[in-house]
């Protein structure tokens, strides 16, 4: 009788686990999706294209590291784009003028 209780009490902590995993990967993607609707660039049609991707794919454990991998290589090449171009005649970001900017 001890040994079918365990064995529900450890089904029912798997199912809590994979029940939070579940949430916590669906909050992650809405939270993308919240990122696209703030952004009016080429970068929030990556992140929409990242975040359908991974919203119908199966759920396993390696889901978050592969989400986290996506969100950081959009975020390195948003970073790189506004690196390439930061000038002060098309940049939307305020540069002080008079002194010479480098990227190096």
């Amino acid at each position: 009788m001890l040994i079918y209780f365990t064995y529900k009490h450890t089904q029912v902590k798997i199912s809590t686990m994979y029940g939070i995993l579940n949430l916590i990967i669906r909050l992650y993607l809405w939270l993308m999706l919240i990122n696209v609707y703030e952004k009016t660039n080429i970068f929030a049609f990556f992140y929409l294209i990242a975040v359908l991707i991974f919203w119908f794919k199966p759920l396993n454990f390696d889901l978050i590291r592969n989400i986290n991998k996506a969100a950081i290589i959009i975020l390195i090449l948003q970073y790189l784009a506004l690196l390439l171009d930061m000038n002060s005649t098309i940049s939307s970001l305020p540069l002080p003028y008079g002194k010479n900017l480098s990227l190096l």
